[in-house]
C-alpha cells in the first residue's frame, strides 16, 4: 500500500475544485469522507451531504474554480491543505460575479488514499 503523499493530497485538492466547478455530486462524494464538515463562521456546520446539496443550489453557471497560493502540510496521515478559491459564476441575469474566498481543508489517509475529512472557508472581498 502506497504511504500518504503531497502531489496526491494535491491532486485531491485539485479534484474538488474540478467537481465544485462541474457540480458533480458523484465526484464529490469520491473525494468527501462520510463525515465530512465544513465550518463557515457566523453559519452551523454543514454535513457531507448538505455541502453536496449547497454546490448542486449555486444559482448560475460556474464557469471557473481554481485555487490560488495553495500550501500544503503533512503530518503523518494528516494533509492540511491552505489557499484561495476563486470562483467565476455566469448568473442567469447574465451577470458574471466572482467569489474569493480563504480556506483551510483538512483530509485524513485511510484506505490506502486520501478523503476530505473537514473544510473551512472564509469569504473574501475582491
Amino acid at each position: 500500500m502506497q504511504p500518504p503523499d503531497e502531489s496526491r493530497l494535491l491532486q485531491l485538492e485539485q479534484d474538488m475544485f474540478e467537481a465544485l466547478e462541474a457540480k458533480d455530486a458523484n465526484a464529490l462524494r469520491r473525494i468527501l469522507s462520510e463525515d465530512f464538515v465544513l465550518h463557515v463562521p457566523g453559519s452551523p456546520p454543514v454535513d457531507r451531504e448538505g455541502f453536496i446539496a449547497s454546490v448542486a443550489a449555486i444559482p448560475g453557471t460556474l464557469l471557473s474554480v481554481e485555487g490560488e497560493g495553495v500550501r500544503t502540510r503533512l503530518y503523518g496521515e494528516v494533509g492540511i491543505l491552505t489557499g484561495t478559491q476563486r470562483a467565476r459564476v455566469h448568473l442567469e441575469d447574465g451577470t458574471t460575479v466572482t467569489s474569493i474566498g480563504a480556506f483551510t481543508d483538512v483530509a485524513l489517509w485511510r484506505d490506502g488514499r486520501w478523503w476530505m475529512v473537514q473544510a473551512h472557508s472564509v469569504e473574501l472581498k475582491e
